[in-house]
């Protein structure tokens, strides 16, 4: 099954060099600063150990920063295609080189990023709507089917943009046309891109869990903060995989249709 090879063939990869880890690792870290520096001001509010003025101030400042935080997290993926490009030709990785094409493809990054937005809109209203027929109305076949819908969403909405990143770095042909390939792509390989979408979701919601290992050690701060930095290690490290995964797949299938033509 091709789908199992792409990921064992990833893997292989990730573990090629401690270098392929850099770019989610530092993104972890900006992540961290900003969760950790919103949740001590929402803190210190509840507290009123801090003045209302300065704590709005902070607060303002971390939500425009949301939007330019939300873009380098893009951007950073975007450096994997040309990570993954050195490490299949057993060259050493070059970082500058993988962000200066990620830059190159700026305009497809930042409409990916406007259409990732409004379906993540989208899809939390179809879980609110199952937490509302769930709680509130207490019918469980409509619970079902805004659950179910709302997944088959989120799984064909990933799949038709699987391929948008790793297409504009090896192939950029415009924003447009990188939209249309990658959804031609997800079409034509369907069950394994279905499934490697399945295999995403799995991941991200495994690292969303792990969230909830944070607050183990209570009032004992040395085993909190060990938990902390463990939960944001292993997140690193997935998402670092989930980063090969992508262009991996797509050089598997661009292979592929190039010798059945």
């Amino acid at each position: 099954m091709r789908i199992l090879n792409i990921l064992s063939q990833s893997l292989s990869l990730a573990l090629k060099s401690p270098k392929a880890f850099i770019p989610r690792t530092l993104m972890t870290v900006l992540y961290s600063i900003f969760h950790l520096t919103l949740a001590k001001i929402t803190s210190s509010m509840l507290t009123q150990n801090i003045d209302p003025l300065t704590a709005l101030t902070v607060l303002l400042f971390l939500t425009a920063f949301t939007p330019l935080l939300f873009f380098i997290d893009l951007l950073s993926y975007a450096m994997y295609p040309s990570i993954v490009e050195d490490l299949r030709k057993n060259e050493k990785i070059n970082l500058t080189k993988a962000f200066k094409k990620s830059l190159k493809i700026i305009p497809t990054i930042l409409g990916l990023g406007v259409v990732i937005i409004i379906f993540t809109i989208i899809e939390f209203i179809g879980f609110f709507l199952a937490y509302y027929a769930y709680t509130v109305l207490q019918n469980m076949p409509l619970t079902v089917i805004f659950g179910l819908t709302t997944l088959v969403i989120m799984l064909v909405f990933s799949a038709l943009l699987f391929f948008v990143m790793p297409q504009a770095v090896y192939d950029n042909q415009g924003i447009i046309n990188n939209f249309k390939k990658s959804a031609s792509y997800a079409v034509k390989d369907s069950v394994n891109v279905i499934g490697l979408n399945i295999v995403f979701l799995i991941f991200v919601f495994v690292s969303m869990g792990l969230a909830f290992f944070e607050d183990y050690g209570g009032e004992t701060w040395i085993l909190a903060a060990t938990a902390y930095i463990f939960v944001r290690a292993i997140q690193a490290i997935l998402y670092t995989y989930l980063g090969i995964v992508n262009p991996t797949a797509y050089l598997s299938l661009d292979s592929l249709n190039s010798s059945q033509q």
